[in-house]
Order: structure tokens, then C-alpha cells, then sequence
């Protein structure tokens, strides 16, 4: 009967081909949460409050959210070209626990832990406790609370956007019910699993189309099981993954036009086969598209070092006999020198280049999980974990597709590339070791050699975090609202002081092209809708638009990155755009103060006011 949680059917032992578990486990059940809670304080210590990026696309975030929290209506009053989750739960948070970056923060740490321990969840439905827990701490140090480059934003306190985290969360969350539900056939998993899949299609289409394409390969693969009510499954799983965008596209309909609100609910599902957006540089770069050959090639150069531990530590672990003690010392001792001496040679690589193999260790994970599911009858208990397993690697692969030819693990990675990420770390201490102890090989020095590489790997990472939080040593903003900046903390505090000194507080404010921050900190309203004049924004809601918005309602002052204006239009890496709004605001604002860094500077910024001219202040 529909509702009703069926016990699973009687299955077979497993088949001699499937991978069976045959390593002891190394951790006893309190292990995980001891050490996964230790280095969580131990990072959250290292880098509080050098979270944020100073200028860069989180405070657009934050800015958002709190003028959501004063009365704000997105779409209508906002211009946002995402799904309104992200931005409607942060309001919410913003409301309940008051206005400021310390609010985010907490909330956002409230996240990570949650996912933290649903990423281990996850991981232990197809790995041994001792390669979760692994795979946890390598997320934890690489991706959760790691600063691998200048700019803040890829970290999972403060992200450079909420769609990005809150989507993964869901997605991972998907995956596991789905799990659960292919364990005990529970129904309340599969409503569960539709529930988290609708919600996730209110984020962005970067994560939501990886997620509904894993879904379905799982949902499909466990209809073709043997006694198993699909229907009822696909109901489940579909029905809150259609009704829930429906009802937010409802809500968002009695505020405002009924085109508005389609628009807001599909998101940036808008602009995916968008040429004018999908064809910008910025996204080409970073699929890698702009160097397709010398990506890929760059892709199977850093895998051959890679496979140049691990062959050979597998093919000798293979020609090892349990009883051949002194072998297996000295195997472990010299695949724990080789692996430090490539660890060593790595270490002036480039922030993305370690993972850059990663799409094509995915695949070939694939392939073998497609592979031994074949081979395992249908009556066989291991046919469920190799459907979550699968499943799981269809999340991943699809999510590194807009980071394919260019995989790293800051920027888009940071998210993006988590599952594959952990698969990886749970193949090699959990299923390449297995699939050797199969074959009467000492499955111990593989592992070992796997984490000497990791353990390497992991502290590459660390020493990246380390060099840039070492540069975030300026206090910016107070209360609520401090945290510590670059040596661009100094420009703009000193921005803010003539802005509080010389400016009225209820005058508006915008900052050209981005830094919303500024008015986070200043507590000063952007007066139009597009609060972030950056080529994605631009796209999406048309240059003569943002025009119009910008002549019909000026901003009172104009905080502008002068480095970036120019009669040629802003200028974004090396390229120009939006000139019409660039001439514009010269031929409007006149400059009254500006703050310069010292040309010697790295992080260099020169900040410009401007004041609107054709009206006293």
C-alpha cells in the first residue's frame, strides 16, 4: 500500500565479483565526531573573521538579504538573477537574529556543520567509517573553511553566493534520502528526496540540473529493481520537485507581475542557453573553453604524476603476501617517501593545478561502478550500495561540467568540485584497497601510500590558506559588522570616514562596479534595482535598462573603483563594457575625494567619490 514502509526483500549473499568489504575498520564509532569537531574549531580559530572578500561578490549577498529583511521585495525592488531560496532563508535570518554580517555568519556556520554531518551520512552509505571521516576533514581544510586564494568568497562562511552552498546541501541531501530510501524502501525518504529536489531548483541551474539528473539515473536504476512499486516512488520523488517551484512562483506572483515572478522562479535557468550569458568570456574561461587543447592537455600532464604513486603502489601491494611482513614495511616506507617527495615537487604549483585531473578520475570511477553494477545479479544486498555509489558519482561528474576543462577548488570549485573531491578520497581507502585484498594482495601499503599522498595533498592547501590569511590584517566596519581586510581595508575606511563626515546619512550610495559592502557598512540604500554592475548583471537585465533605472533615480554618491571607469566604458579583467553607463556617470557625478594605495601594494585599489552634480546635496 502507498505510504507504507515495506520491509526490504530477502537478498543473496554478495557475489564473488562485487566489492565487498574486507578491510577491518581502523576507527572506533566516536573517532568521526571527535576529530571532525576538533579541526573544525581548529580552522574556524585560524581564520575567524577573515572570511569575507572586502569588495568582491559576497556583501552583494548580504546587502540583498537585508534590504529583503527591511520590506523589500525581490524581483520587483531587487534585481537578482537567481532562484529566491538563498536569498529569502538569509533574509529570514537577518530578521529573526538582527541585521549584520555576524548574523550570516553564524547562521552560515549553523550550514556547514549540518552539511558536515550529512556529508558524512552520505559517504558512510558507500565507504567505511575510516575513509568518511577522511574525506570530511580533506572537505573541511580544501573547501569548508579554506582561503586558497587573494580574494575571500569561496569558503562556506561566507560565500561568494548562498545559491552555490545552499544548493550542494540540498543536492548531497537528495542523494542520501534517495540512499536510505533504497535501503528500507521507506516512503517518508522518498518524499523527503522530492522535497530537497524541488527546493534546489530554486537556487541556480549550475546545481540544479546536476541534482535532477542524478536523481533520475537513481530513481530509475532502483525502478528496475525487482519487487519494487515505481510508481509510488516517482510520485514521491517528482511530486514536491514540480509542486514546490509552483507554489514560490504562486507566492511571488500576489507581489508582483506574473512574468516577473516566472522569471525569478526559473533563475539563471533563464539565461543557461542564453548566448549573450553563456557565451560571455568569463564563463568560456572558466569551463575552460578558451583553451580547450591546452586544458585538456594540462589535465592528463597532472595526472601522470598521480598515476606515477599509485600504479605502482597498487601492482606491488597486489604482489604481496600477508605473511611477507618485512615487505610490507618497506613498501609502506618507500611509498611514503615517494609520495613526499612528489608532495614537495608540487609545492610551487599553481593553486588549480592539483585538481585538474579530477573530471577524468570521476569518469573512470564511473565506468567501474557501471561495470561491477552489471555484474551483480539483481537478488545480490550489494546491488543498493552500487546505485547510491553511482548515483552519487552522476552528482559529481555533472556538477564539475561548468568547471570541466578547468577544474580547481576555489572560485566555482569550491562547491562544485566537493563530491567528486570525497568520491576520490573514498576510492583510494576504501576501493582500491578492497578490490586488492580480492585478489590476496596486502591492501595496507596501498592505503598507506594513498594517505601519505592525501595527507601531502591536504597540507599544499593549508599552506595556501595560511600565506593568504596572513594578508587579512586591516579591521574594517564595527559591531556586528567588523571583520578583517587586505590592505584594501585602508582605502575603504577611509572612504567611510568621509562618507560619515562630509555626506548626510540619508543620502544614497552605490558603488561602481561592485563592493556593496561599502554600503553594508556605510548603512547607506542603493536607490535602483541592479545594486551590482558586473557583465552577468548587465547581461541579464540589459544595459539600457540599467540606464534608465540609474537616470530615472540617481544615486546621491557614487563610490567608484577608479582603476575601473573610464569614457571607454568599466572594465572588467581586460575587457570593457557598458559604456553608456560609464559616460553617463562621468558626465553626472563629479569626483571630491579620492583614496590611493601605494603603487607597491599587491592588492592595490584606488577609490574615487563622486557626488551627483545636478542637485545640492
Amino acid at each position: 500500500m502507498p505510504g507504507v514502509k515495506r520491509s526490504s526483500p530477502t537478498r543473496k549473499a554478495t557475489p564473488p565479483d562485487a566489492p565487498v568489504p574486507l578491510l577491518s575498520e581502523p576507527l572506533p564509532r566516536w573517532a568521526p565526531a571527535v576529530s571532525l569537531a576538533g579541526v573544525v574549531l581548529i580552522m574556524l580559530v585560524w581564520t575567524w573573521g577573515r572570511w569575507p572578500d572586502l569588495l568582491i561578490d559576497f556583501s552583494r549577498d548580504l546587502y540583498t538579504s537585508s534590504q529583503l529583511a527591511e520590506g523589500k521585495v525581490l524581483y520587483r525592488d531587487i534585481a537578482f538573477f537567481t532562484g529566491p531560496l538563498s536569498p529569502t532563508l538569509n533574509a529570514l535570518w537577518l530578521r529573526l537574529f538582527g541585521s549584520s554580517l555576524r548574523t550570516l555568519v553564524v547562521c552560515n556556520l549553523a550550514v556547514l556543520i549540518g552539511f558536515l554531518w550529512l556529508l558524512y551520512r552520505m559517504l558512510r552509505e558507500i565507504g567505511s567509517r575510516f575513509a568518511a571521516t577522511a574525506a570530511c576533514l580533506v572537505f573541511v581544510t580544501t573547501f569548508g573553511l579554506a582561503h586558497l586564494v587573494p580574494m575571500g568568497n569561496y569558503n562556506f562562511i561566507c560565500p561568494y553566493s548562498h545559491d552555490m552552498v545552499h544548493g550542494l546541501v540540498l543536492g548531497v541531501g537528495a542523494v542520501y534520502c534517495l540512499a536510505r530510501y533504497a535501503r528500507g524502501h521507506s516512503a517518508n525518504m522518498a518524499w523527503a528526496t522530492g522535497i530537497q529536489l524541488g527546493l534546489v531548483q530554486l537556487t541556480r541551474a549550475e546545481l540544479s540540473m546536476p541534482v535532477l539528473v542524478a536523481c533520475c539515473v537513481g530513481v530509475a536504476l532502483l525502478a528496475r529493481e525487482p519487487r519494487e512499486a515505481w510508481r509510488p516512488l516517482l510520485l514521491r520523488v517528482l511530486g514536491p520537485a514540480v509542486a514546490l517551484p509552483l507554489v514560490a512562483f504562486v507566492l511571488l506572483g500576489m507581489l508582483m507581475p506574473w512574468g516577473s515572478a516566472l522569471h525569478g522562479v526559473l533563475g539563471s535557468w533563464v539565461w543557461v542557453f542564453d548566448p549573450a550569458v553563456s557565451g560571455m568570456a568569463l564563463y568560456r574561461e572558466s569551463m575552460g573553453l578558451a583553451d580547450p587543447g591546452g586544458n585538456l592537455g594540462r589535465i592528463l600532464a597532472w595526472s601522470v604524476p598521480y598515476a606515477m604513486v599509485l600504479v605502482p603502489a597498487a601492482v606491488l601491494a597486489l604482489r604481496t603476501r600477508p605473511e611477507q611482513r618485512g615487505r610490507q614495511a618497506t613498501l609502506i616506507v618507500a611509498a611514503g617517501a615517494t609520495a613526499l617527495l612528489l608532495i614537495i615537487g608540487w609545492r610551487h604549483a599553481g593553486p588549480a593545478d592539483l585538481a585538474r585531473p579530477l573530471p577524468l578520475f570521476v569518469a573512470l570511477l564511473g565506468v567501474a561502478t557501471v561495470v561491477a553494477l552489471a555484474k551483480t545479479p539483481s537478488e545480490f544486498a550489494q546491488r543498493a550500495t552500487l546505485i547510491v555509489r553511482l548515483t552519487f558519482v552522476v552528482l559529481a561528474l555533472c556538477l564539475l561540467g561548468k568547471i570541466l576543462l578547468d577544474t580547481r577548488f576555489f572560485h566555482y570549485g569550491f562547491v562544485l568540485a566537493v563530491p567528486g573531491t570525497t568520491l576520490m578520497v573514498l576510492a583510494l581507502l576504501d576501493w582500491v584497497p578492497e578490490w586488492i585484498a580480492k585478489r590476496k594482495g596486502v591492501a595496507t601499503t596501498f592505503r598507506w601510500t594513498a594517505l601519505a599522498l592525501l595527507t601531502g595533498f591536504v597540507g599544499i592547501y593549508l599552506q595556501l590558506t595560511g600565506t593568504c590569511l596572513a594578508r587579512k590584517n586591516v579591521p574594517v566596519g564595527e559591531g556586528g559588522n567588523a571583520f578583517l581586510a587586505d590592505s584594501r581595508g585602508r582605502q575603504v575606511n577611509a572612504a567611510l570616514a568621509f562618507l560619515a563626515s562630509e555626506i548626510p546619512p540619508d543620502k544614497t550610495l552605490a558603488v561602481v562596479p561592485e563592493g556593496l559592502m561599502i554600503n553594508v557598512l556605510a548603512r547607506r540604500r542603493n536607490p535602483i534595482a541592479c545594486i551590482n554592475l558586473m557583465p552577468p548583471e548587465l547581461a541579464t537585465l540589459g544595459e539600457s535598462n540599467v540606464l534608465a533605472s540609474l537616470d530615472k533615480t540617481p544615486p546621491d554618491v557614487i563610490v567608484v573603483d577608479l582603476d575601473r571607469i573610464s569614457q571607454d566604458g568599466l572594465r572588467f579583467r581586460n575587457e570593457t563594457y557598458a559604456r553608456s553607463i560609464a559616460t553617463w556617470i562621468l558626465a553626472h557625478y563629479q569626483l571630491v575625494a579620492r583614496f590611493e594605495s601605494q603603487p607597491s601594494d599587491p592588492m592595490r585599489l584606488r577609490l574615487g567619490v563622486l557626488r551627483y552634480q545636478s542637485g545640492p546635496i
